[in-house]
């Protein structure tokens, strides 16, 4: 049989090649003759727009998928504090009182943009200018700032006179062969300008090949949405007469045959006094309504439609329309529980692609690092039992004398904050404050907390924005612990000396710090940790009461735990 085919063998009448991009979906052909909207197009792509902002089952099967996508958090695991440092940065840069809650709001509307358009795209915001002839990660001084989402209905890709997608065949703007650039259209002002594919952030949960498009989650279900909707509309109409039907009025009879004027004057007369339409008419027009509707049988027309809608998104009707009525409670849980593995983690491993190759990495590039952070979602658990009977399990099981799960991974398991080094809970704002913020304080008051001896700070200024946020204890370069302040209090004069056994501050220090000082805020310090040794810590130049950006010195790499994933090993500390 071999020799037989190696006998026929045909040789290559040229060198074999690397392939090209494939004609699907670089040109604006169809994808049959039969199909009167191509959704790859800015023009018909409109139309699932309106689908998801006027239909009630399309936005909620979009609006659902990315909340499940997202809901249950995440970490940012780091193999350096560097690391750390950097994308902590970047995060308060994104926004300055909660950086974790408005990246899971950014995540969430970006999984919602790529849902309905079949893509979801953010700009990234440099500090410094550059041009096409630059290279953003080399320019010099050069940050990412921030991040701007754009509506997917202004974005396309730069296209040829044809319709075909340009492709970038020497390589200049990143991969060759790979897309050229993009083109915004601005639909007020019908301008369209490029844009350099290095500035933007393109997200898609649904692709096929080497097709640069994504496909929509409503793309599946349009017709079906369309023909559901056109049955919604007639059960409407259909209640509508029913429950408000049209005056018939009948003007003169036989005897008395009524004019123009007449049918005139008795129009004006009854006209509005029907909530729907009145007919009006004289007596030889005979008026029958003739209808195939039963309102008690309109229900069972939608289900169809539904059912067809929940299988092409992949949500059980439970879950897509929020009641279970008439579904058997078993029934539905069996559903619900195998949404992580056919909906939710497929979309989450595309995410963690997202913001590992698209944001982590040209972060780190900056910076000269060439370890990337990556992300590690939180696990889901089966729902037949509560987290407490899960984790009361879980936690008695021993293999090989060791705990299966850790006091660590328990707490993390139910979202609750946790002191793991270097791991940002997604879910948890608190540990990304604590790990990040710092308080400076003159020897030796930080010392005097770090003993005991000391229970509250003052300050000439009010910082309400800083009550109840972690916040390491900080002199020089040493870190004593972690602390939070209470809610402040003015003090005055007798205030001060009243309460001098809890700030420890004395009047020479007072006079000093404070010249001529009326009032001062007290605010009571409350112990989160004490390291029991200091640790050495860098901090930012010109040393304010309140630090940013604190980064610990002489730590040892991450371990990782990725027991779902797995295939990350951590470096270990040279």
């Amino acid at each position: 049989m071999i020799r037989n085919y190696l006998s026929n063998f045909v040789p290559f009448t040229e060198a074999p090649t690397k392939t090209v991009g494939s004609r699907a979906g670089y040109a604006l052909d169809k994808l049959t003759p039969e199909d009167a909207v191509d959704f790859r197009t800015l023009k018909d792509k409109k139309l699932l727009y309106l689908l998801y902002r006027r239909d009630t089952i399309s936005r909620r099967a979009v609006n659902v998928l990315a909340a499940l996508s997202v809901a249950r958090g995440f970490k940012i695991i780091f193999q350096s504090s560097k690391q750390a440092s950097i994308i902590k940065k970047f995060l308060f840069r994104f926004h300055r009182t909660d950086p974790i809650n408005a990246l899971m709001v950014y995540l969430i509307n970006l999984s919602e943009d790529a849902g309905w358009a079949g893509g979801g795209m953010s700009e990234r915001k440099y500090s410094q200018e550059w041009n096409e002839d630059d290279d953003p990660l080399d320019v010099k001084d050069n940050e990412i700032v921030g991040l701007k989402t754009t509506h997917p209905l202004t974005m396309d890709f730069k296209r040829g006179i044809n319709g075909e997608i340009l492709l970038d065949t020497d390589g200049k703007f990143g991969p060759k062969d790979e897309y050229l650039a993009y083109t915004q259209t601005l639909e007020k002002e019908m301008k369209k300008k490029d844009i350099d594919k290095r500035r933007i952030m393109h997200l898609k949960f649904n692709s096929i090949g080497d097709e640069p498009q994504g496909i929509s989650d409503l793309e599946s279900i349009y017709k079906t949405r369309h023909r559901g909707m056109s049955i919604e509309d007639g059960i409407a109409q259909g209640a509508f007469r029913h429950g408000v039907p049209f005056l018939d009025v009948e003007v003169g009879d036989d005897q008395h045959q009524p004019d123009k004027e007449m049918m005139d004057t008795v129009r004006k007369e009854v006209a509005g006094s029907s909530y729907m339409s009145e007919f009006v008419h004289p007596p030889w027009y005979k008026v029958k309504m003739f209808e195939q509707f039963s309102l008690a049988k309109s229900e069972g027309m939608m289900a169809p439609f539904i059912t067809l809608a929940a299988a092409g998104v992949g949500i059980p009707e439970a879950v897509l329309l929020g009641s279970g009525e008439g579904v058997n409670k078993a029934t539905i849980k069996e559903l619900i529980g195998l949404l992580p593995d056919l909906v939710i983690k497929p979309r989450q491993r595309v995410l963690k692609l997202f913001l590992e190759d698209q944001l982590f990495a040209p972060l780190m590039e900056m910076a000269k690092i060439d370890e990337i952070p990556y992300i590690q979602w939180n696990e889901f658990l089966p729902i037949e039992t509560s987290f407490a009977n899960q984790l009361n399990i879980l936690t008695k099981i021993v293999i090989d004398n060791r705990n299966l799960i850790t006091w660590e991974e328990a707490r993390e398991m139910m979202r609750l904050p946790s002191a793991e080094k270097r791991t940002m809970y997604a879910l948890s704002r608190q540990y990304l404050s604590a790990a990040t913020r710092g308080i400076h304080l003159v020897s030796p008051h930080s010392k005097l907390i770090h003993e005991g001896l000391k229970t509250s700070i003052l300050s000439k200024k009010a910082y309400p924005g800083m009550v109840g946020v972690p916040l390491i204890l900080l002199t020089g370069s040493e870190a004593f612990g972690k602390i939070k302040l209470g809610k402040g209090e003015q003090i005055d004069e007798a205030g001060f000396k009243k309460t001098s056994t809890s700030h420890r501050v004395s009047e020479d220090e007072a006079q000093k710090w404070w010249p001529d000082w009326k009032e001062l805020w007290r605010y009571p310090v409350e112990v989160i940790e004490m390291f029991k040794k200091t640790k050495p810590v860098k901090i930012p130049r010109g040393v304010q009461k309140f630090i940013s950006d604190v980064e610990f010195l002489n730590e040892d790499y991450i371990t990782p735990i990725n027991v779902e994933e797995g295939g990350y090993i951590a470096r270990e500390a040279k």
